[in-house]
């Protein structure tokens, strides 16, 4: 089990923090898009492209701007206006539009706090859809060494996750989920449809020994692979939601151990910072006082 230092004592789960960081964050990979739009008398704006005037009145017509010309069935159409076919849209979107948001970092920290807590609670990992083997205490733990003594293919990853680390019914849950897209996201480089699995956490000292221990699980399906260093929300609650399965190494625990003690130093992360209207001292000087005793000898003789 992680020490108890890891955690603070009076540290509460917080699933709503981690949904809002994670919206937030989702923002940011959001790409500006928006309709043609120019204020240049001769600029190109999206639903004025036809030759369209008014019929003015007198013919019982709606006074907006059809289309001229004669011999097709698009002439007399409407144009223009926001509620005719081919016109332009109400209130256009522009790509100048502040898409991107700014996360507090002490929110963005008890986010990532709350991910990791709950990540040793087997209920919420179970109700994420994880398969765990019975008897099995969290969080799941191994050396960086044993991962670096893994040759260098995809059957021996496999083979120390099935039979090392017990995950051989995750793993299968993990292959079985991927699944095909509907529709256009086909050929938008969304064919496949992947289940998220454990994600395993490491503390490498370089760039190569991190690119090694990538390279060795990233093609296992629903396995992915983060540095203790570059924590990323949207890997560490995919969906928004808590209880993502995360195997540790010893060297990662020990860092994040040290960063933890950080944030409670800096941000008091954890602590009640409320006004506390009644504690247990309160209660018992209530108890003990002599005109509660009264009335409640008083109720006992009745």
């Amino acid at each position: 089990m992680l020490s108890s230092s890891l955690f603070p004592t009076s540290f509460t789960l917080r699933p709503d923090v981690v949904r809002r960081v994670y919206s937030l964050i989702a923002r940011n990979r959001q790409q500006p898009h928006g309709v043609s739009f120019s204020y240049h008398p001769s600029g190109k704006k999206a639903g004025h492209n036809n030759v369209a005037h008014s019929w003015g009145t007198g013919r019982a017509k709606a006074r907006v701007p059809r289309v001229s010309g004669s011999g097709s069935s698009r002439c007399g159409q409407a144009s223009v206006a926001n509620f005719a076919r081919k016109g332009h849209m109400f209130s256009p979107i522009v790509p100048w539009r502040r898409l991107h948001r700014i996360v507090p970092r002490k929110e963005r920290n008890l986010a990532i706090l709350s991910c990791l807590y709950s990540s040793q609670i087997s209920a919420l990992v179970l109700a994420r859809g994880h398969l765990l083997p019975e008897n099995m205490t969290l969080p799941i733990r191994t050396s960086q060494d044993a991962i670096s003594q893994i040759p260098s293919s995809i059957t021996s990853a496999k083979n120390f996750l099935k039979n090392v680390l017990g995950l051989k019914d995750e793993l299968k849950r993990c292959e079985e989920g991927k699944k095909l897209n509907k529709g256009r996201s086909k050929l938008r480089n969304r064919k496949y449809k992947h289940i998220s699995g454990p994600l395993i956490l490491h503390a490498a000292k370089d760039k190569e020994e991190s690119e090694k221990i990538k390279n060795l699980f990233a093609k296992i399906e629903g396995i992915e692979v983060m540095h203790v260093n570059s924590l990323n929300l949207r890997k560490l609650a995919p969906g928004g939601e808590v209880g993502r399965l995360i195997i540790w190494t010893d060297e990662s625990l020990e860092v994040m151990r040290k960063r933890i003690e950080e944030w409670k130093k800096n941000s008091k992360i954890g602590e009640f910072n409320g006004k506390k209207v009644l504690s247990e001292k309160d209660v018992k000087e209530i108890m003990n006082c002599e005109r509660v005793k009264n009335q409640i000898s008083k109720k006992d003789s009745i």
